[in-house]
């Protein structure tokens, strides 16, 4: 909220700042995202990355929409 707070002023919005910010966001829940899964992957069999890589397309589709 405090990004569009700071693209906010008196010509309008700034949409490039706030692309970028939002684009600094998504590239850094990415990350984490990809580090959780690598430490999740590095501990399971291949067996089980098998079964994970079948469950996961349910588990993304059924999963909430955070804001």
């Amino acid at each position: 909220m405090q990004t569009l707070i700071d693209a906010l002023s008196k010509d309008g919005v700034d949409e490039e700042k706030l692309l970028d910010e939002a684009t600094k966001e998504f590239r850094a829940r990415e990350t984490k995202q990809l580090e959780h899964l690598s430490q999740v992957l590095a501990i399971l069999t291949p067996e089980q990355r098998m079964e994970l890589k079948k469950l996961l397309p349910n588990k993304i589709k059924n999963r909430p929409l955070h804001n």
